[in-house]
């Protein structure tokens, strides 16, 4: 009876290992399992390359790792004990070599059969190794970037925002244990700055929503209280599993902030420093040098009212005049665009109303204006801002634009100021606009000066140029309340024709 059995479940194992892929060997204990000897039953012929044609190729397989490593004489051992306690058992790994030098890696495994029979089973994990080595690779280095940068990477619930992954750099710069980003109810908002967090939750909220990937820039508070900048990259991904979650990377920028405010303040000291010697200088030409030059009219005036002046001398004289009316005229001109005094006294509108009509004026080129009914003041900086823009903007389409007209518009909101000009002209190079993007000096000093200005006050500045014109629309946001005034503008055109001041 044992040896018809023996002989089946040879036949059946011969049979079963022939094209089985695996490299598979078949041993039988025979007798007692404490103390009984192994059989070799079947083999393969890559189980037979590994291990050999006898039960002691099994017995003294060369483990390199796990369970066998410092003891080879075990596997027996080992052999007993999974099929005594019906579970497979991993051993380790053998290296198979190959042609040419080459070797693969075979995870090695034991697995309880029928009949006092085990399985020795090697499967080639090569390609899982080489995968999981690169794999680890790749996480050492986005490690190392991610120290280096000072980037947090995490994943998050799209719904709820609940963090399911967060890298160590979390617990590094903002001092929480990861832990706690994972476990702790509404951590992104408790941790977001309070004035940046709606920013962040609408960002997410349209990433999750298809919106591709969001960028912004926001504040979260350390363990320690303290505020640190980020730029946020957030995506949404689907997993292995179809499970959609939100990927982002956090970037700390808090010393490029620094750095950038400390930029802007010294930006303002010396726009601010500008203007007050335009408003000096503007002062002077006025009293000083405008009071001479009316001085002197009146003494003009006074000889030729002279009975002693004679006809050729009065007639030299008033082309004298003539001259000094032009002179205190250009005086004029020039100490108001210096500094207009009716931007302290009236405001903002009324002074770009002003500026255009000169302007329509001197060059020939008509403005049209769009204000809105019932104008507000604004702080002084914000309204001498914007007056600095507007004239920029106009002196350009002067001298570059070959324009006929221009159109500058005012309108505001309870979050935001917006002016823009436009022009139906030649347009700016698309070099300049993109040298004006990254601050690059070849945009013209006056465009770098607008930027600043708008930078100054955390506004934006947006250029819009093709060969038919150009559009340049400025936004600053309001921090301060508004005052009042009764002045109301409406849609209206600047006239051509030249005039007196």
């Amino acid at each position: 009876m044992a040896q018809r059995f023996g002989a089946s479940l040879v036949n059946f194992y011969r049979q079963f290992l022939k094209d089985l892929p695996l490299g598979m060997a078949v041993l039988r204990l025979n007798g007692a399992r404490g103390s009984g000897d192994w059989q070799l039953v079947a083999s393969n012929a890559r189980a037979s390359r590994l291990a050999g044609d006898s039960v002691e190729g099994y017995l003294n397989l060369r483990i390199s790792e796990h369970y066998a490593r410092e003891n080879p004489e075990r596997i027996g051992e080992i052999y007993r004990e999974a099929l005594a306690a019906r579970r497979s058992r991993i051993l380790g790994h053998i290296r198979e070599e190959l042609k040419a030098g080459a070797t693969a890696m075979m995870a090695v495994s034991a697995h309880p059969l029928e009949s006092d029979c085990i399985a020795v089973i090697f499967e080639d994990v090569s390609e899982l190794n080489q995968t999981t080595r690169r794999l680890l690779d790749a996480e050492s280095l986005l490690d190392q970037m991610c120290d280096s940068t000072q980037a947090i990477l995490w994943r998050a619930d799209p719904v709820t925002l609940e963090f399911t992954r967060v890298t160590k750099e979390a617990r590094d710069i903002l001092g929480y244990w990861i832990e706690r980003w994972q476990s702790e109810t509404d951590f992104f908002r408790k941790h977001a700055h309070p004035d940046d967090w709606e920013l962040m939750r609408q960002s997410c909220a349209q990433a999750a929503g298809d919106g591709g990937k969001q960028q912004f820039d926001a504040r979260m508070i350390q363990a320690d209280g303290n505020e640190r900048w980020f730029h946020f990259y957030v995506k949404k991904v689907t997993l292995a599993s179809g499970r959609d979650e939100l990927a982002g990377v956090m970037v700390d920028i808090t010393d490029r902030k620094r750095v950038e405010d400390a930029a802007r303040n010294l930006s303002g000291r010396v726009i601010r420093a500008q203007e007050d010697e335009r408003r000096r200088i503007s002062r002077d030409l006025h009293d000083s040098i405008g009071q001479h030059l009316t001085g002197l009219k009146c003494s003009l005036g006074a000889i030729m009212r002279d009975e002693e002046c004679s006809p050729s001398l009065r007639a030299k004289l008033r082309d004298c005049a003539e001259s000094l009316r032009v002179c205190m005229d250009e005086t004029r001109s020039i100490s108001q665009m210096l500094h207009p005094p009716i931007l302290d006294l009236l405001g903002l509108a009324p002074t770009l109303r002003s500026y255009a009509e000169g302007f329509s004026r001197r060059t020939g080129i008509r403005v049209e204006l769009d204000f809105p009914d019932g104008e507000v003041r604004f702080d002084a900086g914000y309204e001498m801002a914007l007056f600095r823009i507007a004239q920029e903007c106009l002196t350009n389409v002067q001298r570059h634009s070959h324009a006929s007209s221009a159109r500058l518009s005012l309108a505001c909101n309870p979050r935001v100021i917006v002016l823009e000009v436009q022009d139906q002209g030649v347009g700016i190079a698309a070099d300049l606009i993109e040298d004006l993007e990254h601050g690059k000096s070849g945009s013209g000093i006056g465009l770098l000066g607008m930027r600043e200005r708008v930078n100054e006050l955390k506004g934006k500045l947006q250029i819009q140029s093709n060969g038919r014109g150009t559009k340049v629309r400025v936004e600053i946001p309001r921090h301060v309340a508004p005052v009042s005034i009764s002045d109301a503008g409406s849609m209206q055109s600047v006239g051509a024709a030249r005039g007196n001041s």
